[in-house]
């Protein structure tokens, strides 16, 4: 779990990165499929601990920034607010939503690979991804 130890915007912040790469993820493929969705929020809702309140709020919003997600915008926050642990933790995540519909396609793992460079554990992203392979 990612520590959301924060101020409340700072939270808001974490909340809405990683609401909003998870989202841009489940719809790289061009499918979306309801079961990926799914494992957002529960993902969400496991890995921040939050309330119903703020993963509403969350999804609302990232579901408006994905058709025209800047990915730099969302992982300079991942820069900001997490730290190494925290985002190794968020590529796990990443693989259990790329998973969730039972394949891997090959957009989902190249944006995997693309938000891991970016926030840079890039050398980490093998392991997280046969950690997370069901």
């Amino acid at each position: 779990m990612i520590n959301t130890d924060k101020l409340d915007w700072q939270l808001q912040e974490i909340t809405y990165a990683a609401t909003s790469l998870m989202l841009a993820l489940a719809k790289a493929d061009f499918d979306e499929d309801p079961e990926e969705e799914l494992v957002v929020v529960e993902t969400i809702r496991s890995l921040l601990d939050i309330d119903d309140e703020t993963l509403d709020q969350s999804l609302i919003y990232a579901h408006t920034k994905t058709d025209s997600i800047d990915l730099k915008e969302f992982t300079d926050l991942v820069n900001t607010h997490y730290d190494k642990d925290d985002k190794i933790a968020l590529i796990d995540c990443l693989w259990k939503v790329a998973f969730a519909d039972g394949r891997l396609d090959h957009y989902e793992e190249q944006f995997i690979t693309k938000v891991s460079s970016h926030i840079e554990v890039s050398n980490d992203v093998a392991a997280s991804k046969e950690r997370m392979v069901p």
